[in-house]
């Protein structure tokens, strides 16, 4: 991997954090996917050709969002069910801030790292 394809990348990973955050809902599913995808570049970007520089800017970022945290869309609607569903949507509207958090999160670690490539490389 050179330089031109890790700010591609990069790019396009910012754009797609955008597009989803635009959409207002945000699955688990679409979240560890663009987490599964991240941790592939993670870890092409310590097997490639790049600077040290960049390989350990890439590597020091760390999503601690995992879907086992979360509450399952079962016990959502149970719950929903149980409280005529007052519980079950604040349960799905906390889930949901910290889906969007996690891409806004994503989106600016991307952001700062192409920033950081254009400027120091």
């Amino acid at each position: 991997m050179d330089i031109e394809t890790c700010l591609n990348y990069l790019n396009f990973v910012s754009k797609e954090c955008e597009r989803h955050l635009e959409d207002g809902h945000i699955s688990d599913d679409e979240l560890n996917q663009f987490i599964v995808e991240f941790e592939r570049f993670q870890n092409k970007c310590k097997e490639s050709n790049l600077p040290l520089s960049i390989k350990t800017k890439v590597n020091q970022i760390k999503l601690d969002y995992r879907l086992d945290r979360e509450v399952r869309i079962d016990d959502s609607l149970i719950i929903a069910f149980l409280t005529l569903g007052i519980w079950g949507c604040i349960i799905s509207y906390r889930n949901q801030i910290k889906r969007k958090q996690t891409l806004n999160d994503i989106r600016g670690y991307s952001s700062g790292l192409i920033t950081d490539i254009k400027i120091n490389h």
